[in-house]
């Protein structure tokens, strides 16, 4: 089995406040990160690459407080990260 810090999984997407209005936070339009494996990381950013700037502190932080930054102190993550945009058909 794969220790859960060193392999964390980030699910990153746009939110789409009429798909799933319970997720998000603020507005729709922003990029929202959660994970399984690292307990209590939700966060969210205008950008994606602001996302990956945020992660990139609170993802340490939080193995850390949470006792499973392994002992090391290194870790890795892979962010998958999900866009939905509607099309419409040319006239």
């Amino acid at each position: 089995m794969i220790n859960r810090a060193e392999a964390a999984i980030l699910d990153a997407g746009v939110c789409n406040a009429k798909r799933a209005p319970h997720q998000c936070p603020l507005e729709a339009g922003v990029w929202v990160a959660t994970s399984d494996d690292v307990p209590g990381l939700v966060t969210e950013s205008k950008t994606f690459e602001a996302l990956l700037k945020k992660l990139r502190t609170l993802v340490p932080e939080l193995l850390e407080l949470n006792g499973i930054l392994p002992k090391s102190g290194k870790a890795s993550y892979r962010v998958v990260a999900e866009r939905h945009e509607n099309l419409h058909a040319a006239e």
